[in-house]
């Protein structure tokens, strides 16, 4: 059986996180909503799935993949900005036939015993305040004669005018949503306490009746506990401190000492300072949601709430290693910088040196937040890697500085990060600036905007020791031999793509 994922990632209930996150990514009980909601369809036969998906859509194809870790297909669309994403229905739909199950990222009812094989379809599933809860059992050929016309409420009355008149309508709980900031703690308290549905699982081990705690947690013999909790791998609980009720903790999260945590959820790589009492919030790393007061916030304080950077040993390893590998390289060509600035001041007009204001990633915040530094080069600004003799050589001084890695994406000042589009932004606020780039290496045009960002998208899915160190020895070879031309993007920024979308008019682009 197949399966349409609406998979969007918008939230309502959290403008704050919405540009690292998008909704079904978000922590139930310490994994993301989707995957629970794919181990639950998994679990009730599905084995095909289609996700329709717009915002942060790498991050939801990187993190699920290709479905084979549950035994299951999975196929990704893109829903276009400006257009209801339910109109993506009859592309999916196509020649399918028996039923399929539409479902929504965000919500996950408790439905009754063989809810697929033995209920009559259609069969359309609504909440006790007769709203649709986005999950319907459906006849594919159905599904392709309703209108997709107008916005997903006028859907929505379609598809409750079919199951009226030749199925069924449900009514069912739904202990799991995420539609509201107060719906998101709910659903965490009836995941601890076993009260969400049938089939969804916590992996963490139970330590004691309602305490899941994570592997590799250092937790202080003064740190006191209150069921139900869940702490995540790679966890520090200072002494003092207080966790739970209905506390989930993220994974590689510090929770300084004296600190209290009851009915909240605090997203991974976190960091909570001493003497805190948080009650009814959401934490992700700087930024604070208080449900109770509906109210959303940056805390500029580092000692009270912040982000783990670089915690891991293998992260510590690899910036010191590009530190050390960059002061190498500055003392054995030395000659050769010198020699170039030399050649510079007497053959051409104007200062040696050029600099240009870049923001050190990654960056939190607001723009007047972000930190800078001052990147040299011995000519102006050259967008997509430039010459190693021009740009790369000087610029190892901020590899040295610890500013800038050698391998990242186009470093870019504050101005033209902001005047990038909200996803890239987005997206590339959260990698890491560097000299050479995949966009660079793959010979990607700076006026080419669409293969720049499929560039840049694809490296911070996959960045990491040895893609660097692959882009590093591509780049070396390509300037032995000879760079090619930029003109398109290379391999593998072409595998990052995804695949084809299409709709009754033809392709989208």
């Amino acid at each position: 059986m197949r399966a349409m994922v609406m998979a969007t990632g918008e939230s309502a209930g959290f403008r704050l996180f919405a540009d690292r996150w998008p909704a079904g990514l978000m922590p139930l009980g310490g994994q993301p909503i989707l995957q629970h909601l794919v181990e639950f369809l998994v679990q009730a036969g599905v084995s095909d799935f289609d996700f329709v998906i717009r915002h942060l859509p790498e991050k939801v194809e990187a993190y699920l993949g290709d479905g084979s870790r549950w035994g299951a297909g999975f196929q990704y669309h893109l829903a276009p900005n400006g257009r209801p994403p339910h109109q993506r229905l009859h592309a999916i739909v196509g020649a399918e036939e028996g039923n399929v199950v539409l479902a929504r990222e965000d919500t996950i009812p408790t439905f009754p015993p063989d809810w697929i094989s033995k209920t009559p379809a259609p069969v359309v599933f609504i909440d006790k305040k007769e709203a649709w809860t986005g999950w319907a059992v459906i006849p594919a050929g159905l599904l392709a004669k309703i209108s997709m016309a107008g916005d997903p409420a006028e859907f929505e009355a379609r598809l409750l005018v079919a199951a009226r008149s030749c199925g069924t309508v449900a009514v069912v709980e739904c202990p799991i949503c995420f539609a509201t900031a107060s719906d998101f703690l709910a659903s965490q308290g009836a995941m601890l306490t076993g009260r969400g549905p049938d089939g969804l699982l916590l992996r963490r081990r139970e330590a004691a009746p309602g305490v899941r705690i994570g592997r590799n947690v250092s937790l202080h013999p003064a740190a006191q506990i209150e069921a139900p909790v869940s702490i995540g791998d790679n966890c520090s609980i200072g002494p003092g401190t207080r966790l739970g009720p209905n506390a989930v903790i993220g994974d590689n999260c510090m929770i300084e000492g004296r600190s209290r945590v009851s009915h909240s959820v605090v997203f991974p790589g976190s960091y909570i300072g001493e003497f805190l009492e948080l009650t009814h919030a959401v934490v992700d790393h700087n930024r604070l949601a208080n449900v109770r007061l509906d109210t959303e916030v940056w805390v500029t304080d580092a000692f009270l709430l912040a982000r783990l950077t670089d915690t891991g040993l293998k992260r510590w390893l690899a910036r010191t290693a590009a530190r050390a590998l960059a002061v190498g390289l500055l003392a054995l060509l030395s000659p050769v910088l010198l020699l170039v600035a030399l050649w510079l001041k007497l053959f051409r007009r104007g200062p040696v040196l050029h600099h240009r204001e870049a923001v050190s990633l990654p960056a939190e915040g607001a723009p007047e937040q972000w930190r800078t530094f001052r990147l040299p080069a011995f000519r102006p600004h050259a967008a997509g890697g430039g010459s190693l003799l021009l740009d790369v050589l000087p610029g190892l001084l901020r590899v040295a500085s610890g500013d800038l890695a050698l391998v990242g994406v186009e470093p870019r000042s504050p101005k033209e990060i902001s005047g990038l589009p909200t996803d890239w932004r987005n997206l590339y606020l959260q990698s890491k600036a560097g000299l050479v780039t995949e966009a660079a290496v793959n010979g990607v045009a700076a006026g080419e905007p669409d293969a720049l960002y499929s560039a840049e998208a694809y490296y911070t899915a996959v960045a990491g020791f040895t893609h660097d160190l692959r882009l590093l020895g591509k780049y070396i070879g390509q300037w032995m031999t000879g760079r090619p031309k930029a003109c398109r993007p290379g391999p593998s920024t072409e595998s990052f793509h995804y695949p084809p979308y299409e709709d009754a008019s033809g392709p989208l682009s």
